[in-house]
């Protein structure tokens, strides 16, 4: 799902905003902490051969971290996909965010593969990219 990281600029943020304001069922969601705007996520359907399967994604502002907002908004995200049709859901982290690795372990994901040298962080270098799937019927799909 390209574009959930972190927007750094506040134009990435508007231009997801306004994409997201005409989208029907909502796909995208703001993350908001006693009022103040933290974060987002968002479920990106697939389709064709892959119709069923939706591409989950979340950021969450640094101040945030660590306080289990990106698990508890990841597993509203898995029920109300779930609830909503799909069999599959997915998402990618770059290897060396494991904190972001854990909120996937804690909602159910399991990591499923590697894509060597994938991914371009911000400061030029390449690492890993890990896939973490979450089907139908793995458990816990309402906590």
């Amino acid at each position: 799902m390209s574009g959930w990281s972190q927007p750094s600029p506040a134009e990435g943020a508007l231009r997801k905003v306004t994409s997201a304001s005409f989208q029907e069922p909502p796909q995208y969601f703001a993350i908001e902490v006693n009022g103040e705007l933290v974060g987002g996520a968002g479920i990106e359907p697939c389709e064709d051969t892959h119709r069923g399967v939706a591409i989950v994604g979340y950021w969450l502002g640094k101040g945030h971290w660590g306080r289990g907002i990106a698990t508890a908004t990841l597993k509203v995200l898995v029920t109300r996909a779930f609830e909503s049709g799909y069999r599959r859901l997915q998402a990618s982290v770059f290897e060396p965010n494991i904190a972001s690795i854990r909120v996937l372990e804690k909602a159910g994901f399991k990591c499923e593969g590697r894509l060597r040298a994938s991914y371009v962080q911000r400061d030029g270098t390449t690492c890993d990219e890990l896939i973490f799937g979450k089907v139908v019927g793995d458990g816990d799909e309402t906590q």
